[in-house]
């Protein structure tokens, strides 16, 4: 059930919704700031610490007795903060059929790799499962024949201007 010092409630779209709008003539939108210090009192500056959780946006649905949350995204400090750096990682996680705690499925760390199903990616995109589920490239168009691409792999270098192609899987239908 949510409790909060500001809480909107409604029975509509328009009851139960929060806009934010920005009008000016520049390329700059409207922000919404989630703030997290570790001072004691009103208007603290104090460093946060590794692991610290910086902010959440949690998704929740009545289950006819209570709201409970389905999903979450979080952020929290990754590294050690200084002045103006605060290394962050964004998490994402869901709730399966039959539980009612979220689970992290997905990480974004401060180098920027990505982990799906790990927690601890060490490239740039780590896919890691229980050995059931398996990595999906799905091509949709129903009009694929005999020999057509249905899909590519392509392993290239850093330089543009060089424009070659290190490696490639092609799958032929």
């Amino acid at each position: 059930t949510a409790t909060a010092a500001f809480q909107i409630e409604g029975t509509s779209a328009s009851t139960a919704a929060m806009s934010i709008v920005r009008n000016s003539n520049d390329d700059n939108g409207p922000q919404l700031v989630l703030g997290k210090s570790n001072g004691t009192s009103a208007g603290a500056v104090t460093v946060v610490t590794d692991d610290a959780l910086l902010g959440r946006i949690s998704f929740q649905g009545a289950d006819g007795t209570q709201t409970v949350e389905g999903a979450r995204v979080q952020a929290f400090v990754d590294g050690t903060p200084g002045a103006d750096d605060m290394p962050g990682r964004l998490t994402f996680s869901t709730t399966a059929d039959g539980a009612s705690t979220p689970v992290e499925r997905m990480r974004i760390d401060s180098s920027g790799f990505v982990g799906i199903g790990t927690s601890s990616a060490t490239t740039a995109l780590t896919v890691s499962t229980d050995g059931t589920e398996q990595l999906t490239i799905n091509r949709a168009d129903s009009s694929i024949s005999t020999n057509n691409t249905v899909g590519t792999i392509l392993f290239t270098g850093d330089d543009p201007s060089a424009n070659q192609l290190g490696a490639r899987i092609q799958v032929l239908a």
